[in-house]
């Protein structure tokens, strides 16, 4: 195009394209640098969201070294702690904790520690496993027992007790488990331990004895229960004397049967 304009306008005009192109370039390279500038920024971006976590080591349920199993009283809410080793990544915010709470689901919780309660006494098995982005532990399994607290409790009704003869002494729960009886049957014979709630014991004297039956529970709640008993001679036999009444009149006599032994007292009230 140049070539058809005389020699000096050829200069002029081949400067003029010159400068368009120098013009040209610095936008090319002010367009380029805004382009790299902000890819600087995006990666400055991501990398401030970078986040460092912790190798866990171990965890384990809070429980006193006094004694393996862990006493909890049935439908109490209460809460189970772990321990995690680091202690620091307990911070994080990013562990999950997966309770398993004598069941095959477990319990998500975001926290090293759960409220809960049980519904049913008996014997559960609980573990609890911590996770994050890197690593993963899960606790040694803590053996917990459920105990329901006693109420209601009574002596059972039963026959007349006689010398010499065994007899089945039993007490009667509304509520209540795991419960250990001692049994003092104040005749001067030693105190009997059992996890049964009855027990046979034998009379040597007739009497009147205070049988005494304490009841106590893992959960250390202790209830005592007491009742007179009345043991009747070997031979059971009862006088019948003739018992005179006057009526109407002291002329007027007539004869009724009385007994010795009152039927109401020879029971455990």
């Amino acid at each position: 195009m140049c070539l058809s304009i005389p020699k000096r306008g050829r200069r002029f005009c081949c400067k003029r394209r010159r400068r368009r192109r120098r013009k040209k370039c610095k936008h090319h390279k002010k367009l380029q640098s805004a382009s790299a500038s902000a890819f600087v920024a995006k990666v400055l971006e991501a990398t401030a969201h970078l986040r460092v976590e912790e190798k866990l080591r171990s965890i384990e349920i809070v429980i006193e070294k006094s004694d393996n199993v862990l006493v909890i009283e049935k439908g109490v809410k209460t809460h189970l702690d772990a321990i995690v080793d680091p202690p620091e990544a307990t911070e994080d915010e990013s562990i999950r904790y997966y309770w398993y709470l004598g069941s095959s689901t477990p319990t998500l919780s975001q926290n090293p520690y759960i409220p809960f309660y049980f519904t049913e006494q008996g014997r559960r098995s609980l573990v609890v496993r911590a996770e994050n982005s890197v690593s993963s532990v899960t606790s040694p399994e803590v053996q917990a027992l459920v105990v329901e607290r006693i109420s209601g409790s009574r002596f059972a009704p039963h026959s007349d007790v006689h010398v010499g003869r065994s007899h089945m002494y039993k007490v009667l729960l509304d509520h209540g488990s795991e419960v250990h009886y001692t049994w003092d049957f104040g005749d001067g014979s030693q105190a009997k331990a059992s996890h049964k709630p009855f027990i046979i014991h034998r009379y040597e004297k007739s009497g009147t004895y205070l049988l005494l039956v304490n009841m106590t529970t893992p959960l250390r709640d202790c209830v005592t229960v007491t009742s007179e008993v009345f043991v009747l001679e070997e031979d059971g036999s009862c006088d019948t004397p003739i018992v005179s009444k006057f009526f109407p009149d002291v002329n007027s006599q007539s004869t009724r049967e009385a007994t010795r032994c009152p039927q109401s007292k020879s029971h455990l009230v």
